[in-house]
Formats: structure tokens, C-alpha cells, sequence
């Protein structure tokens, strides 16, 4: 089922081309197939860890984290390795092991743990929906089918066609009941604004990542994340302003067969430019909180030092 060494037997790009293969896995007691794909990946982990890109791809984590959180260089490393197995191991089997259950939810639900879902639940009871500041944290890809499979909307947005292409195929084939309950859009897109303003008023969560990645537009605003000035993207506060609907941030990370989605609290924004910033620079202190913590589990260590403002990036050296 592989296309190539880092993605192995259950690369999730081979997911639409696998469709029979998933639907027979669904038999399979989720506990005991969420083993059997880690016992898979665990081995092909095994293989990988002694080619030079995995080497490659602890070193430069490694770097990230010892300058951005004044680690000790085996601290870091550590750390890394952590970052890296989370990456290409559990978190990279999670679509194919979600995608087996989605024909049946009401199977799957108990595998997934949402967790503030009482303030969510209060955020949408007047019938709108509400912005997620979705991070890029561990299983980040997998909140859409979990919150669908929890009964709610969701307006998804994708950095790629290819990854909103998956997305839509494997959900519409697997269960179109699902289907009808998501949008997705790629982007940038003029219509941005519009859609999002339109799935809110029908009751969607518009789910939008609240760092920028590598070849995102450099938006004006700016906070203070570990240490340094980065760049932070306005929309996500912004959309919740002009809509009236709370802005929640949310990350979501796998341990083991349990997808847990961590709901913060709801920031009510103000629709002015102190009230847009206020409520970024409440999401960024969330991200870093967690970040500190369990800094193996975010994947922006790889377009970091992107976010980072550039009179500011020589302030942190690798």
C-alpha cells in the first residue's frame, strides 16, 4: 500500500486506492486493529530509523528545540526522537485506523475523547456555529472526522488540494451520511470570507490553523511566541469578530487507540483592532503553554523559523 519509505504500509495518500482493503479492516475490534497497524509501523520504524533522512529529520528538530526552548543538546535529541516516532508512527496509521470505522461511528465514538466539549456544546446553542483555531498539533488531520463523527459540522480548511481531495473522497465513500455534514476549501480563496460566514450561520465549526506554515503570506499582525516575534494570522480572530460566534482554540493528539480533541475556553472577540489582537495573543499563549509541555507533539518545528519575524530570527541561533 506504499507509495514511499516514510509513508510504509499505511500511507495515508493510498487511502482512496485501498477503499475495500479499509472496509474489511472495519470487522476488526478497534483496540485490536489500532495494535496490529502499530505492530506494522513499529517494524517499518525500526528500518527507517537507520536511513540518513530520519537522521536528518531528528537533527534539525533538534536544533529547533534546543534554541527555541534552551535545551541541553541531549535533552533536545531526545526530544526529537520523540517528535519524529510520534510523527511517522502512531499519528501517520490514525487516518487508516479512523477510516475503518467511519461506516460505522456509533462503533468508533468511544475511541475518541473531546475534551471542554460542555463549552462547545454551550457555543453553539443558539443554532451558529463557532471558529476552531485548529493548531498543528499531533493527529491535527484527524478533527474533522472526529468531531463529524461526534455529530457536529465542520468547515475544514486545507493548506493543499490533494489533502482536501483525500479528505472529501475517503469520507463520501466510506459514509456520505458524514459527507453532508463537511465542507472543505483550499487555501488562499477569494471566497474565504464568504463561505465561512455562510457554514457559520448554519451551524458549521470553521476549523483554520492559527500559525502560519511555510509559503503562507506574511500577515501584519505580530505576538510573542517562545521568545521571539512571530508573524500571527488575524483570520481566525477576525472571522469570529465579524460573525458574533466564539473563537475556542483546539489541538488533538493520539495516544494509542484514543484520539483526544483538547478544547480551550471560548474567547469572546471584539470586533476592533485591540479586541482581534487580544484574542490572537490568547491563542498563541495557549499554543505555548502546550508547547512547553509536550513539545514533541507540535508539528511546527518544521516551519518555525517561517512563523518568525525576520528582524527577530537572529535573536534565537540554532
Amino acid at each position: 500500500m506504499s507509495r514511499n519509505a516514510l509513508g510504509g504500509a499505511f500511507d495515508p495518500h493510498d487511502l482512496r486506492d485501498h477503499l475495500s482493503l479499509i472496509d474489511a479492516m472495519g470487522v476488526i475490534p478497534p483496540g485490536d486493529l489500532f495494535d496490529f497497524l502499530m505492530r506494522v509501523r513499529t517494524a517499518e520504524l525500526s528500518s527507517l530509523e537507520r536511513e540518513p533522512i530520519w537522521q536528518d529529520m531528528v537533527a534539525s528538530t533538534q536544533a529547533e528545540m534546543a534554541a527555541f526552548l534552551h535545551l541541553t543538546a541531549g535533552e533536545a535529541h531526545d526530544l526529537a526522537v520523540s517528535h519524529v516516532r510520534a510523527m511517522l508512527g502512531e499519528n501517520l496509521i490514525w487516518p487508516t485506523y479512523i477510516s475503518a470505522y467511519l461506516s460505522r461511528p456509533e462503533v468508533f465514538r468511544p475511541q475518541i475523547r473531546v475534551w471542554g466539549q460542555e463549552s462547545l456544546d454551550g457555543a453553539l446553542r443558539s443554532g451558529r456555529g463557532a471558529v476552531l483555531a485548529q493548531c498543528h498539533w499531533g493527529a491535527f488531520q484527524m478533527l474533522l472526522p472526529a468531531l463529524l463523527i461526534h455529530g457536529y459540522s465542520v468547515f475544514q480548511f486545507f493548506g493543499d488540494a490533494e489533502a482536501a481531495a483525500w479528505a472529501s473522497d475517503v469520507i463520501r465513500d466510506r459514509n456520505p451520511g458524514l459527507f453532508s455534514h463537511m465542507e472543505t476549501l483550499v487555501v488562499p480563496d477569494p471566497a474565504v470570507a464568504r463561505r465561512s460566514l455562510q457554514t457559520i450561520d448554519r451551524g458549521f465549526l470553521v476549523a483554520i490553523p492559527p500559525e502560519i506554515s511555510e509559503g503562507t503570506t506574511k500577515p501584519k499582525l505580530h505576538t510573542e511566541f517562545l521568545g521571539v516575534e512571530v508573524y500571527a494570522p488575524e483570520g481566525p480572530a477576525f472571522l469570529a469578530a465579524t460573525a458574533r460566534v466564539p473563537l475556542i482554540p483546539v489541538r488533538v493528539q493520539a495516544e494509542g487507540p484514543t484520539l483526544h480533541c483538547y478544547l480551550g475556553e471560548p474567547i469572546e472577540v471584539t470586533k476592533s483592532r485591540s479586541g482581534i489582537q487580544e484574542a490572537v495573543q490568547r491563542c498563541f499563549r495557549d499554543l505555548e503553554k502546550a508547547v512547553r509541555t509536550t513539545p514533541h507533539q507540535w508539528r511546527g518545528w518544521g516551519f518555525l523559523r517561517d512563523m518568525c519575524v525576520a528582524a527577530t530570527v537572529g535573536e534565537v541561533k540554532r
